[in-house]
């Protein structure tokens, strides 16, 4: 037995189009976004004679597209990054290297920290400790919304 398929409507057609319009303006306006982002990344380099390996510039903007605030990561990450340049090249194997955006301010700190003796190791302790507990142990300088 066969069955008949319908023949596609001008509504399934104008709702395709329409989708497919969406999509593109979508696209489009993400495009325009990082297109900023990805010129801070790319231009600097490009005018120094630097490469970034392909592929690198999209995993440097998947790594802050999804909060604003990691542009001072970015930017911190891609300092690292432009120290372990090999042969006027950035490399994937660099950007593993320093943990990617995530995790290299972090591991940086860390490298620091270890390379503290054991004395600055404990004021820093204590440093950080105070900058996440101010006022403990004295008067707060913070106001209150009631004030």
């Amino acid at each position: 037995m066969e069955v008949d398929q319908p023949a596609p409507t001008d509504d399934r057609i104008s709702l395709s189009d329409e989708v497919a319009q969406k999509a593109q303006q979508t696209f489009e306006s993400a495009l325009e976004r990082v297109k900023p982002v990805a010129n801070a990344i790319e231009k600097p380099a490009h005018q120094l004679g630097v490469q970034l390996e392909d592929g690198l510039t999209v995993r440097l903007l998947d790594a802050v597209s999804e909060a604003p605030g990691n542009l001072p990561l970015l930017e911190f990450a891609l300092s690292l990054l432009w120290g372990r340049q090999s042969n006027g090249k950035l490399t994937h194997l660099a950007y593993d290297q320093i943990g990617g955006v995530e995790k290299a301010l972090a591991s940086y700190a860390e490298e620091v920290f270890n390379g503290f003796t054991y004395a600055q190791q404990q004021q820093a302790q204590r440093v950080f400790i105070q900058l996440v507990r101010p006022g403990e142990g004295s008067a707060d300088n913070s106001l209150s919304l009631r004030d």
